[in-house]
Parts: C-alpha cells; structure tokens; sequence
C-alpha cells in the first residue's frame, strides 16, 4: 500500500485548493491516499498535467481502496472539519463540502 506523509499544514492548504477548485472528478487513476484532518485524501491521476488531491470520508480509506487502478468516485455532500481550523479538532467548526464515499474499481 503507498501512503503519503503530508504535514497538517500541507493537507489544509490542499483541502483549501481543492474546495476553491470543485475538484470532484468521477473518475482516474487512484495513486495514493493520506489521512488527513479534516478527511482522508486521494491522490488520483485523472488526465490533466498534474495529479489532484480529491476529500474522501475516512471509512474510504479505512477500507484500503485498490492502488493503482482505475475507479469511479460516488461524491455526497459531508461535514469536514474547517480549514480555518488549520487541523485544531477542538475548533468545533465544519465546512460542508463534496467528498467521497464511494470507490468502485472499473474494469
């Protein structure tokens, strides 16, 4: 299984970029994911010039998603822990937001 170390810092300036972005894409390359936080991140390979970091609940990645496989997303609208939290669970403040909570391999 390839995990990835990012720093909390790091993991909240991704959720930032993502949200601001949308990115929900439906489907890609899964290359790795990280528990965050705020969530778990996937690291998926979906085409464009650079690999997106994309919010799954933690359940998701709890259940050792296939790497390096192709798979399609199921999105749900979910609270996560707020970026202005900056990782603090104790904050008590959420953001809604489209995460994962599907993975199905394609074949």
């Amino acid at each position: 299984m390839r995990k990835f170390t990012l720093s909390a810092a790091t993991l909240a300036a991704l959720f930032a970029t993502a949200a601001q972005a949308d990115e929900t894409p439906a489907s890609g390359k899964l290359l790795g994911f990280e528990f965050g936080d705020v969530a778990c991140y996937l690291q998926m390979d979906t085409g464009a010039a650079e690999p997106v970091w994309v919010l799954a609940a933690f359940d998701v990645c709890d259940a050792e998603p296939p790497l390096g496989q192709q798979v399609s997303l199921g999105y749900a609208e979910g609270e996560v822990l707020a970026a202005s939290c900056e990782g603090d669970i104790a904050c008590g403040e959420t953001d809604k937001v489209m995460i994962v909570e599907t993975i199905t391999p394609i074949d």
